[in-house]
């Protein structure tokens, strides 16, 4: 069981540590809010960074739950790593529909021009578990 839950755990990891450095490279280290990989993005690159700030600690769970025979805790890091993994895929249908609503509005993402964007023509956008934004919630009043 420990084996086949260690497998399970850098399998989730490597994803993140993938998303992870492909999110660095397109946005910047400070999309990151893991401390860690912020800096380690900094000194060794968006790759590097996400290797070190994610796998490493990984790997240290894994040798201590197996040190120590925990596969308990083994298991609940697991599931961690799981919602971890389940967040940043709602994060990707978000940014896949923020990018969708640029490109049909025309937004210049270099000049950076906000004034645009408000409340009422962002709530349109649904995100898997947004709430309701003031202008829809007056609007339906």
């Amino acid at each position: 069981m420990f084996i086949i839950l260690a497998f399970i755990l850098f399998a989730l990891a490597t994803f993140d540590t993938w998303l992870t450095a492909k999110r660095i490279r397109t946005y910047g280290k400070w999309v990151e809010l893991h401390g860690g990989v912020r800096l380690f993005a900094k000194l060794f690159g968006p790759e590097m960074g996400a290797v070190l700030g994610i796998m490493i600690p990984t790997l240290l769970w894994v040798l201590f739950a197996k040190a120590f025979n925990l596969t308990w805790l083994l298991a609940l890091i697991v599931g961690l790593r799981a919602r971890f993994c389940w967040i940043q895929l709602e994060s990707l249908v978000f940014e896949k529909t923020l990018r969708q609503y640029i490109k049909e509005h025309k937004l210049d993402k270099k000049a950076g021009d906000a004034s645009q964007v408000t409340p009422s023509t962002c709530s349109g956008v649904d995100t898997p578990h947004s709430s309701p934004s003031p202008a829809t919630i007056s609007k339906d009043k």
